[in-house]
């Protein structure tokens, strides 16, 4: 029997999703959740950031999961966006949701099969910047600040869209660029 391409998955999917807010902007995130596709989209946290993302002026996002057998093999390809088929390392920022400490290891997973370094102190600007959000803010935010550029702790709603403004006014402008990236986290830093 011959294994389903990711682009069929995706295809079979997508056709199959209610609600779906399709749209083309110019700064695109990718909204990773570090999990398979069945456990990201039964999460309410990570479907509420999605609308809001799609809602929020020159701004969209494209969704990212573990591949359904992740847990038990590496992955043999990168992963890739449902919508558009990019790879992770083609977006500006990563946005990960975390629910609990062990989709940690999804993250770095997630990540090393992109070849993005995990750790946040090996990645430079040739490399999305990765922001971190979810559950897990609320009880144990600490292990995340390795892997993450930024943690967003707490009720996510509205921090992180000011969180991805700030990236798209300052990192979306120019992805590659040492002062927009160092500009970017000096603004997210600034955040309350």
């Amino acid at each position: 029997m011959r294994r389903e391409s990711f682009r069929e998955l995706a295809e079979r999917r997508l056709a199959a999703e209610r609600g779906r807010l399709d749209k083309q902007a110019p700064f695109t995130v990718a909204l990773a959740y570090p999990s398979p596709y069945r456990v990201g989209m039964s999460s309410l946290g990570y479907l509420q950031i999605y609308k809001q993302i799609q809602a929020e002026p020159a701004m969209a996002c494209e969704r990212v999961f573990l591949p359904d057998d992740a847990g038990s093999v590496l992955f043999e390809d990168e992963p890739l966006s449902y919508e558009s088929l990019r790879p992770l390392v083609d977006f500006p920022v990563i946005a990960l949701s975390v629910a609990y400490e062990l989709e940690m290891a999804g993250l770095v997973q997630l990540l090393h099969a992109a070849s993005i370094p995990p750790l946040r102190t090996e990645r430079d600007e040739r490399h999305p910047l990765v922001v971190v959000g979810g559950p897990l803010t609320f009880s144990n935010p600490l292990p995340l600040a390795a892997f993450a550029d930024a943690v967003i702790m707490g009720e996510a709603d509205e921090l992180a869209l000011e969180a991805l403004r700030a990236l798209r006014d300052t990192w979306g402008q120019s992805p590659g660029d040492p002062a927009q990236r160092a500009e970017a986290l000096h603004r997210l830093a600034a955040m309350p």
